[in-house]
Formats: structure tokens, sequence, C-alpha cells
């Protein structure tokens, strides 16, 4: 079996990005994941679930606000990124499973 990574967000300025569906190709188990976060400023950049894509949470603890890190998730059905803050930047998470 091989690693899928799925990008969630590339370049998003301030704002939500659109959302992923986990379940399409490349699928993604609802199981454990990691979230690639990158902040390419100051912008503070949080990763969000939902299970209908209609309403979405912060995902606890998976919040950067420069630079880029990883976060251990369990994945849901939809994930998408907010951007806000800062003074410049942008945002972009990857998810690999």
């Amino acid at each position: 079996m091989s690693l899928q990574t799925k990008v969630v967000a590339t370049a998003q300025a301030v704002g939500q990005s659109a959302a992923v569906a986990m379940n399409v190709t490349p699928f993604m188990a609802r199981n454990s994941a990691v979230c690639i976060l990158t902040s390419s400023s100051d912008r503070v950049v949080k990763l969000q679930e939902s299970d209908d894509n209609v309403t979405f949470t912060d995902v606890a603890g998976v919040t950067l606000s420069a630079g880029t890190d990883r976060f251990p998730i369990t994945l849901a059905a939809y994930h998408r990124i907010d951007v806000s803050g800062g003074t410049a930047g942008t945002g972009d998470c990857d998810i690999e499973a």
C-alpha cells in the first residue's frame, strides 16, 4: 500500500478554502492521517472539518502561525483550511495517509 497525498489548499489567502471530500480519488478512509500546514508569512492557518460539508469546526490543536509543521489527525468526511490574521502571505495544506 502506498502513501496517498491529498491537496486541501494551495496559496489560500485570507478566508476559507473550498472543502475537499476525503471519499474521492485519492480515497482516504476515515482513519489516522498527517496534516501538513504551511504559513508563508505571519498568517494563522487552521484545519477545519465537517461531516456534512455545511458546518465546519476547527480541528483542535491543528493551527500554525509561521513556517511548516505536521499534525496527526483523524480524518473527517470533509476538510478545508481557514486563513486569518497577519499582514501578508498565504496558507497551504496537504493531507497524507
